[in-house]
C-alpha cells in the first residue's frame, strides 16, 4: 500500500491554491520495428496520443542515430510496467538526453525535463507561484509545474544530470521516483498516471569524486537504489561514421574515418588523465563544421579551432601529437590536398 508523500513547499498566507485539471492521453501497442526498423521483431512498444496541453510532439534531435544495443533496452523498459525509474549514464556528449528525446519523438510521448543544477531548490520543482489579476487586484496563485503535470497526465519525466543536484533536491525526488501519490501544498493530492515514466541522465552513477566530472556530486544511496542503470558509451566506429556522415553527407568518407581514429586516440588520453577535455561525437561533428568554416585551411587548424585550443597550453601539444601520429605531416596540408593524400595512401 502506498501513502501520499508531502512535497516541500514554502507556504504563504497570500497565496491561493488552484484547481488541477488532468489532460487526456491514450496509448496503443505496436511492433517496434514498424517505427524503428532495426528493433527486434518481437518487441512491442507503446505509442502515445496526447490531447490538450503538451499535445504537440517534442522536436527530434538532429540527425540522431541510436546505439541499438542500449536503445533496445530503453525501449523495452519504457514500454513495460517497470517498477524502477531508469538511470542512463555515460560520458559527456554520448547522446544520453538525445536518446530519450529521440524515443519520445518517435513514439509521440509528452516530455517534461528537470535540469540538474546546484542552484535548483526542492520547493520549486513541483509548484510555482503566478500573479494573476482579478477584479482590479492581484492574486498570487500556486500552480503545478510541468513536472507535476507530466506525473499526473502520463508521459516521460527526464531528470537531466541527476548527479548535479544537492541533497535537499535529491530528497524531494524520492517520492517522484517511487511513483507514489504526492501531496503538494497549494495544489492537493497528485496521483501518478499509469503511463508515467521517470528517467535520469548523468555522467556518473552518483558515486561522486569523479576525476573528470568534478561537478558531479554524491547521490545518496536511498535515491540511487530506486533506479535501474544502463550505460551509454561513445558509439562504436561504424555507428560514429554513420552519425557524422548524416550531418555531412558530402564529406569524404576516408577523412571521416581518420577523424574517428584521432578521436579514439584522444579519448584514451582523456581516460588516462593526459588530457582534461573530453572528445565526444559532438566534438567530431564540431570539427567537421570547423572545416567548412575554415575551408581550405589545414586539418591542424580546424582541430585547434574545435578542440585543442580549449586545452591548457601544456596539453595542446600532446593533443596535436595524437593528430600527427595518425596522419603524419599531412595534417598541415590544405584540406583538398589532404583528402587526395588519404586516397593516394
Amino acid at each position: 500500500m502506498t501513502t501520499a508523500q508531502s512535497l516541500p513547499v514554502t507556504p504563504s498566507a497570500a497565496v491561493q491554491p488552484t484547481a488541477v485539471q488532468p489532460a487526456k492521453i491514450g496509448v496503443a501497442p505496436v511492433n517496434a520495428n514498424t517505427i524503428f526498423p532495426k528493433a527486434p521483431q518481437d518487441l512491442k512498444v507503446l505509442t502515445y496520443k496526447a490531447m490538450g496541453e503538451f499535445s504537440e510532439k517534442i522536436p527530434a534531435p538532429l540527425n540522431y542515430i541510436p546505439n541499438m544495443d542500449v536503445f533496445e533496452v530503453v525501449l523495452s523498459w519504457f514500454s513495460n510496467r517497470a517498477v524502477q525509474p531508469l538511470w542512463l549514464h555515460g560520458p559527456t556528449g554520448s547522446g544520453k538526453s538525445e536518446l530519450l528525446l529521440f524515443m519520445a519523438n518517435k513514439l509521440g510521448v509528452p516530455v517534461s525535463i528537470i535540469s540538474g543544477s546546484l542552484d535548483t531548490r526542492g520547493e520549486t520543482l513541483f509548484v510555482r507561484t503566478e500573479s494573476r489579476g482579478e477584479d482590479g487586484g492581484t492574486t498570487l496563485v500556486q500552480v503545478p509545474t510541468d513536472i507535476i503535470k507530466r506525473y499526473r497526465d502520463g508521459g516521460l519525466i527526464i531528470i537531466d544530470e541527476i548527479d548535479k543536484f544537492d541533497s535537499p533536491v535529491q530528497s524531494a525526488l524520492h517520492p517522484l521516483c517511487d511513483y507514489k501519490e504526492l501531496y503538494v501544498e497549494g495544489i492537493g493530492l497528485i496521483k501518478p498516471h499509469k503511463f508515467t515514466k521517470v528517467a535520469a541522465t548523468a555522467n556518473t552513477v552518483g558515486e561522486g569524486g569523479s576525476m573528470h566530472y568534478t561537478n558531479s556530486v554524491v547521490v545518496d544511496a536511498a535515491l540511487r537504489s530506486r533506479f535501474c542503470f544502463i550505460e551509454l558509451p561513445y558509439p562504436p566506429a561504424q555507428l560514429e561514421f554513420d552519425i557524422v556522415s548524416s550531418h555531412f553527407p558530402a564529406l569524404d568518407g576516408e577523412l571521416i574515418k581518420s577523424l574517428i581514429k584521432v578521436g579514439d586516440h584522444v579519448r584514451k588520453a582523456f581516460d588516462g588523465g593526459a588530457l582534461t577535455m573530453p572528445f565526444s561525437t559532438r566534438t567530431i561533428v564540431s570539427w567537421c563544421h570547423s572545416m567548412k568554416i575554415m575551408r581550405s585551411k589545414s586539418l591542424r587548424s580546424s582541430f585547434q579551432f574545435s578542440y585543442a585550443s580549449s586545452l591548457p597550453s601544456d596539453e595542446r601539444l600532446a593533443a596535436e601529437d595524437l593528430l600527427h601520429a595518425e596522419l603524419d605531416d599531412d595534417i598541415d596540408l590544405p584540406l583538398p590536398e589532404l583528402i587526395k593524400a588519404l586516397h593516394h595512401n
